[in-house]
């Protein structure tokens, strides 16, 4: 958008200081400003009322009965609009039209459904990513039906277009705590070129400094990391949604050595990558924390392995979505940034075909990198702000993921050898 041009611009409304501020500032820049609200996650649904089928129906505890609906407040995420008459309000005190749009099923299908699929089958997804891109895809479809230029966002990132590249190009936010380049990605240049992002050379304090001027009532900004970490509200929904086959009851495993620590209820309890609690509440005086690394669901075993035995060198990633159109026909150094760590670390990737990464870290990473963590990948320009090459998903390679095993005739170790000696000859 030119500057000193007038447009229609649609803003993304949530009741909280981020999205408000961006309304105000292009309000007072003297923009038609249209303030849309989605509203995803409907709490009434009868889907979450369908009756729980365990693998196990006598593990149900005093505190998890069947017929509790309890789990769906914990369920509903955190960035969730709770209260469009609130957001409404704000909109007449900001003297701006306002629309509500009816987005769950899109919700259910483009989010919900892959938060049941993970919770199967134990993968590491992100659903921030999925939920944003969703959000901002119908907000831009609304443009025609309401007359409008523009979408805007109160997310904290820059866009740019690149004449050389004729794309539109993301950067992160020079708020490295608060940036959320990650989280626009996955959008298409088509979406891109009709984004605006006021607050994307911003710091959050001078945001909030904004808001508080305002002198009107705003809800509190989630923590991202929050949504859907409820493990017994997500097990809970994948009880009511799912066949009980695909969640078999069975032992839990140290990996090094075959030795059981305990029996669980469920598949869907447990999270690849995520820690477990050994001898938790039995007394046990041999008490330690270990990461969940495999599940067979033929046997319905759980897997796990000390922390002090992970580690991880490399990656395959996979889904890869290259945006920016950048030059893939050889390696980039830059830096990956894992679901929603506010780290980067630093790496190489070399580019391979069909949409494949395979990402080379600086230096030796502890624990376990899950199938479905998501990946942004950043490119090394030495500035504050990083250009966001794409981002992909983590394929599940468990021979990236360094296991020092004491039996060493384990035939998982040395089919993991094999592979790595393989993919190093015809570097995948």
């Amino acid at each position: 958008m030119e500057s000193g041009q007038k447009k229609t611009i649609l803003v993304g409304l949530t009741g909280r200081a981020d999205s408000t501020v961006t309304a105000y500032l292009l309000k007072k820049q003297g923009h038609n400003v249209i303030g849309v609200s989605l509203s995803n996650f409907d709490k009434d649904d009868e889907n979450y009322k369908r009756p729980r089928k365990l693998y196990n129906p006598t593990s149900y505890d005093s505190e998890n009965k069947p017929d509790s609906f309890g789990f769906v407040e914990k369920l509903i995420p955190n960035c969730h609009l709770p209260d469009l008459k609130q957001v409404k309000s704000l909109c007449e005190f900001l003297e701006i039209p306002f629309y509500a749009v009816n987005a769950t099923s899109e919700y259910r299908e483009k989010v919900l459904g892959r938060v049941l699929s993970s919770g199967i089958s134990g993968e590491n997804f992100f659903p921030c990513l999925a939920c944003h891109s969703m959000m901002i895809e119908i907000l831009a479809q609304k443009l025609t039906g309401l007359k409008a230029d523009f979408v805007a966002t109160g997310h904290y990132a820059k866009l740019q277009f690149s004449p050389h590249r004729q794309s539109y190009i993301v950067s992160s936010s020079p708020d490295q705590k608060f940036d959320q380049g990650h989280l626009l990605g996955r959008l298409s240049q088509a979406t891109l070129s009709k984004l605006i992002l006021p607050l994307g050379d911003m710091r959050r304090e001078e945001v909030l400094k904004i808001a508080k001027s305002l002198g009107t009532k705003l809800a509190k900004s989630p923590d991202e990391r929050s949504c859907f970490n409820d493990s017994s509200a997500v097990s809970n929904l994948v009880e009511r949604m799912t066949s009980a086959t695909l969640r078999k009851a069975g032992q839990i495993l140290k990996y090094s050595d075959d030795m059981i620590l305990s029996d669980h209820n469920g598949l869907h309890l447990f999270k690849i990558g995520e820690s477990y609690q050994t001898g938790k509440g039995q007394g046990s005086s041999n008490e330690s924390l270990v990461k969940v690394i495999k599940k067979n669901f033929n046997s319905g075993t759980i897997y796990v392995a000390d922390t002090d035995q992970l580690r991880y060198k490399q990656a395959m990633v996979s889904n890869y979505f290259n945006y920016a159109h950048f030059d893939t026909s050889r390696p980039v150094h830059g830096a990956v940034r894992l679901g929603a760590e506010e780290i980067k670390r630093p790496a190489t990737f070399f580019f391979k075909n069909n949409g494949n990464i395979e990402v080379s870290f600086d230096e030796e990473c502890e624990g376990y990198l899950a199938q479905g963590t998501s990946i942004a990948f950043y490119k090394d320009t030495g500035s504050e702000s990083q250009k966001i090459l794409g981002v992909g998903e983590i394929v599940d390679v468990p021979q990236f993921n360094k296991i020092y095993h004491t039996k060493e005739e384990d035939k998982d170790v040395q089919r993991y050898n094999y592979e790595i000696k393989n993919a190093q000859k015809i570097r995948f």
